[in-house]
């Protein structure tokens, strides 16, 4: 399989909500990787501190390219959890997997903002992130607009679409860590 072929399964029944935001299943997506790609490994790097909180990454090999994922250790609003426990970065690790097995395509279309996976509109998933900041703007607090995480959001997918571009059909895409099994 491709990208191109992996982007376009439907991965909606194994989404969970929780706050408005969308989770993808990590235990079906790791099921669903290993069905297509049997010989895909992932390994975790050490956590980078930053300050207090924690970032964990992921890098998935599969389909002849690694892919790494990043992610905060965040509390359920999102925030990043300052001092995490065992079980929060944990999570974290889980999250950053399953957001790694999407860089390959497998369910990419929930962290671009979209509902339904599709072909990728003119200018890759850059414009896939511009259209989701604006179609799923959320409110804080007090009320205000979400523009800065609107603005991250389109940012990240960005970055996704220039990795993906950078990586297609190349190993080695920058990634350390030790072997999990």
């Amino acid at each position: 399989m491709n990208f191109s072929e992996l982007a376009k399964i439907n991965v909606n029944a194994h989404v969970e909500k929780k706050n408005n935001l969308s989770y993808l299943s990590w235990a079906w997506a790791v099921d669903t990787l290993l069905k297509n790609a049997p010989l895909a490994t992932w390994t975790y790097a050490e956590p980078k501190a930053f300050g207090d909180t924690l970032m964990v990454f992921c890098t998935v090999k599969a389909f002849g390219k690694e892919m790494t994922a990043q992610l905060p250790v965040m509390d359920y609003k999102n925030k990043a959890i300052p001092n995490p426990d065992a079980m929060a970065v944990n999570t974290a690790m889980q999250r950053a997997l399953a957001k790694a097995i999407a860089l390959h395509g497998i369910g990419l279309y929930i962290y671009a903002g979209e509902d339904i996976p599709g072909e990728a509109p003119a200018g890759g998933l850059a414009a896939v992130g511009r259209r989701a900041a604006g179609a799923h703007r959320r409110r804080d607090g007090d009320g205000a607009r979400g523009a800065p995480r609107d603005a991250a959001r389109a940012d990240h997918a960005a970055e996704v679409d220039h990795r993906e571009r950078r990586c297609r059909g190349e190993t080695g895409c920058g990634s350390r860590g030790r072997e999990i099994g």
